[in-house]
């Protein structure tokens, strides 16, 4: 079992570059995975906040949607994955990969 918890996607596995957004129960990452190099979307979801308000259907439609989604509108699911206190998304769009870069040529400046 130990080893296929070592196989399993975790928050260490990814460095935070910068915050986009902060609600209620949520925060908007953009994070780099850090074996690949790749840039994502991470959403981290507060486990208590989200029980507190009766919200865990929502986490989990959401999931949902974005593990079956084929459009271009809608970011792909990556790895969603938990811990202790916090539910993650981790996701792919076109457009935080822009972001990133806007962010990056901004760090330039």
């Amino acid at each position: 079992i130990a080893e296929l918890q070592e196989l399993q996607p975790s928050a260490k596995d990814f460095e935070v570059r910068s915050l986009v957004g902060c609600g209620h129960f949520a925060e908007v990452q953009v994070v780099r995975e850090k074996a690949t190099g790749d840039i994502y979307a991470m959403k981290v979801m507060k486990k208590k906040a989200l029980l507190a308000q009766e919200q865990v259907s929502f986490f989990e439609e959401e999931r949902n949607i974005l593990s079956r989604s084929t459009s271009p509108w809608i970011p792909q699911l990556q790895y969603a994955f938990q811990d202790k206190n916090h539910l993650y998304l981790v996701l792919y769009s076109h457009e935080k990969v822009k972001m990133e870069g806007t962010i990056s040529q901004q760090t330039k400046l």
